[in-house]
């Protein structure tokens, strides 16, 4: 989206207040005195990993925070904000609710509701419990009532699929307050993971959930960032560890950066070589066709929200390279064929571009 054009900031959402971070605390302290895990705690090895690691002075939110934000930099991940929940409860949020959207908030059953109804949704939502608690929903109301205070005239949301019933909840939030801001909202499908053709369910390393990280250092960034944008998000992916490993031209990752590769070859080879002309064939003219796609491609892709879109172009563009590369011939003796010398010098601008885009480093030496 940055690249063509659209001003366009990503945030980084940190769900640090209510209830399951109490229970997160409590967690990490019944685990430090070997006392027994809250009901519905969590037990797993990750609080162990906390406990043996945290720095003094460092809160068990910002130490899974910073977690979070290593595995990100080892994904070539980044966020140009992170915005903690616990920023929007040093307010009244309830309050806040009550003034910007007085005319669809009721109180029954001993309870605040939000009327939603009126905007589509199958039925009305709690924003404060009989026992006065708020729910999530009263906190991303006020999340979403910031975002457009700082003037943002679209928001994208991404989300896991579990999150479907949020979407018109919060869209009649945004129709509430009666401003052109755009919602969309991505719904990302779960991950399976393969090896050897067999399904993997829990980690060799903790004997638990196998955490993203474990997943980059075992096949690299650039195959874990390829494959998880190879798809649409609506898409549940299987994702075979053993073939994103490959190092042959099955796997569209090495199939793409050979390509360029190839071309970075080549044209070590042409340096100080004659130039010549010659006629151009059907290949030639395929590729060229191919390559002149790309912008199309990558405006379609940052318009229509699916980066999907250039990991499919990029493959088939390399595809076409592959083919012009077996039956062309560029260098003759000491000279070089110049319309395929152009050609190529345009076809690595296109794909280390693409590449930059998708996150994906382009090796010159394969």
């Amino acid at each position: 989206m940055k690249t063509v054009g659209i001003d366009v900031q990503n945030e980084f959402y940190i769900n640090d207040a209510g209830n399951q971070i109490n229970i997160f605390n409590e967690s990490v302290n019944a685990k430090k005195e070997n006392n027994p895990v809250p009901e519905n705690g969590y037990g797993g090895h990750f609080i162990q990993n906390l406990i043996d690691n945290i720095n003094n002075g460092q809160t068990n939110i910002d130490y899974v925070l910073n977690y979070q934000k290593n595995t990100l930099k080892k994904l070539n991940c980044y966020f140009d904000s992170w915005f903690k929940e616990s920023k929007l409860h040093n307010e009244n949020i309830l309050n806040i609710i009550k003034q910007e959207f007085s005319d669809y908030i009721i109180e029954k059953d001993g309870a605040v509701w939000f009327q939603t109804t009126k905007f589509n949704d199958d039925k009305d939502r709690v924003i404060k419990k009989e026992n006065g608690d708020l729910t999530y929903f009263a906190a991303d109301i006020v999340y979403h009532l910031n975002k457009i205070k700082r003037g943002y005239n679209s928001i994208i949301n991404i989300w896991g699929a579990d999150h479907h019933g949020y979407i018109e909840r919060i869209s009649s939030v945004i129709k509430a307050q009666q401003t052109p801001v755009e919602f969309k909202v991505i719904l990302g499908q779960l991950v399976n993971l393969f090896k050897n053709g067999e399904p993997i369910r829990m980690s060799k390393r903790t004997g638990d959930l196998i955490e993203l990280e474990e997943v980059i250092d075992e096949i690299g960034a650039d195959a874990t960032r390829y494959f998880l944008i190879e798809k649409k998000p609506e898409l549940h992916l299987d994702f075979d560890l053993d073939a994103a490993k490959e190092k042959n031209m099955s796997n569209p990752v090495y199939y793409i950066q050979y390509a360029h590769a190839r071309i970075c070859n080549i044209l070590l080879k042409t340096n100080d070589l004659e130039l010549i002309d010659g006629p151009l064939n059907n290949k030639d003219r395929q590729l060229i066709i191919s390559g002149s796609r790309y912008y199309d491609v990558l405006k379609d892709a940052a318009i229509s929200l699916e980066p999907y879109k250039l990991t499919h172009f990029l493959y088939q563009n390399c595809k076409s390279f592959h083919s012009f590369y077996k039956e062309n011939q560029i260098i003759y003796d000491n000279k070089v064929h110049q319309p395929r010398l152009e050609i190529i010098k345009i076809q690595k601008s296109i794909i280390q571009h693409c590449l930059n885009i998708l996150g994906i480093s382009s090796p010159e030496k394969m």
